[in-house]
C-alpha cells in the first residue's frame, strides 16, 4: 500500500475576488510521479505554488509527512520544507557556475560530493561553465541537479520541458525517470504534454476551472467517459 506523502484537504485560493482553486482534496503517494494536467488557467501552477509554500491558502490545509505545512493560520516557509522546485524558466543564476549552483544547493558541500552529483547528471566536464555556456539539455540537467542535490523527499516541476525539441525532451525525460527510480523521490509535475505523462506518470490529476475533476493512471484517463479528460491523452 502506498503511503501518502502529500495530503491536500479542502484547499481554496483566490486572487482578490478571482477564485482560482475551489475545495481541492487529493493525496500523492511517496516515491511516485504524479502529473497535474488541465486547460490553461485551470489552477495547475497555483496548486503547485501552494504546495511549495509560495502562496497562502484561503481555506483548507496541506499536510506533508503527517505535518500541516500550509493553512490560513500557518505557513512553513519554502526554505524549511526540504523540497526541490524546477520552474518553467528554470531560474538558473547567470552569475554562478555549474559547480557553484551545486555547491549552493548542498550548503557548500565537499568537492567529492559536488563531483558525485555532477557525474550523476553528466555535468562533470562543465563544472566551470556558466548557464549561458551550456546547451539547452545541459541547462535542464543543471536545474535538476540543483533541485535534487539536497536529496529532497519531494520535487515540484512546473512545465520544465516546455518548448524543448523532441530529441532533447526524450533525453531529459529519461533522466527524470532515472531520478525517480534510483533516488526514490516523489515528483509532482505540471504539464500539457501527453507524451511526457504516458512515459513518466504513475498518476494523473485532471483539473478544470479550479477543481479536480478526476484522477487515476494514464490508462484510466485514456479510457475515461469524459471527452475533456480524453482530450489531454491523445
Amino acid at each position: 500500500m502506498n503511503i501518502p506523502l502529500v495530503e491536500i484537504k479542502n484547499l481554496s485560493f483566490a486572487y482578490g475576488n478571482n477564485e482560482i482553486l475551489r475545495s481541492i482534496t487529493v493525496s500523492v503517494s511517496a516515491n511516485t510521479l504524479t502529473a497535474i494536467m488541465g486547460q490553461s488557467g485551470c489552477g495547475k501552477t497555483t496548486l503547485i505554488r501552494l504546495i511549495a509554500g509560495l502562496e497562502t491558502p484561503h481555506s483548507g490545509e496541506i499536510i506533508i509527512n503527517g505535518k500541516t505545512v500550509s493553512s490560513p493560520q500557518k505557513i512553513t516557509p519554502p526554505s524549511q520544507r526540504g523540497f526541490g522546485y524546477i520552474f518553467q524558466n528554470l531560474a538558473l543564476w547567470p552569475h554562478l557556475t555549474v559547480k557553484q549552483h551545486i555547491s549552493y544547493a548542498i550548503s557548500n558541500g565537499s568537492q567529492e560530493k559536488i563531483n558525485e552529483i555532477a557525474n550523476f547528471f553528466k555535468l562533470r566536464a562543465h563544472l566551470d561553465k556558466y548557464p549561458n555556456q551550456l546547451s539547452g539539455g545541459q541547462k535542464q540537467l543543471l536545474a535538476l541537479a540543483r533541485a535534487m542535490a539536497p536529496n529532497p523527499s519531494l520535487i515540484l516541476m512546473d512545465e520544465p520541458l516546455t518548448g524543448m525539441d523532441p530529441v532533447l525532451k526524450e533525453y531529459v525525460l529519461d533522466f527524470i525517470l532515472k531520478i525517480k527510480g534510483s533516488l526514490q523521490t516523489t515528483i509532482i509535475y505540471v504539464t500539457h504534454d501527453s507524451s511526457e505523462v504516458e512515459k513518466t506518470a504513475d498518476k494523473i490529476i485532471m483539473m478544470k476551472d479550479g477543481k479536480i475533476i478526476t484522477s487515476g493512471t494514464p490508462a484510466d484517463m485514456k479510457n475515461s467517459d469524459d471527452e475533456y479528460v480524453r482530450s489531454f491523452l491523445k
